[in-house]
């Protein structure tokens, strides 16, 4: 069973999405963004962008090599998303974050 189909909208985090019918072939989706007053298909390569960015990111300031899990706890994240839906993966992300902060906090 799809999670995304056509004719569904969010907002997350101030961007609003949509989901469209594609033209591919049969069932196919795209997701746009309004940009610039426009809905606008979002390009696989931002995801690419995101992807380099992040696990790069997460590398240096959690290192391996100090026994943090660096950019594999990203890849989790990304893993997470794909196979149960980004909310599920941000639930559990978030819940993480919380319990660390309160570890901090005691």
């Amino acid at each position: 069973m799809r999670r995304w189909g056509a004719g569904q909208e969010l907002v997350h985090k101030g961007v609003r999405y949509r989901v469209v019918g594609g033209t591919k072939f049969a069932g196919d989706l795209v997701l746009e963004w309004w940009q610039g007053g426009a809905w606008r298909k979002v390009p696989m390569s931002v995801g690419a962008i995101l992807a380099d960015f992040l696990y790069e990111n997460e590398e240096h300031a959690f290192p391996r090599r100090r026994g943090f899990k660096g950019g594999n706890r990203y890849l989790g994240y990304i893993h997470g998303a794909a196979l149960t839906g980004w909310q599920k993966a941000e639930a559990l992300l978030e819940k993480e974050r919380a319990q660390r902060n309160s570890r901090r906090v005691s």
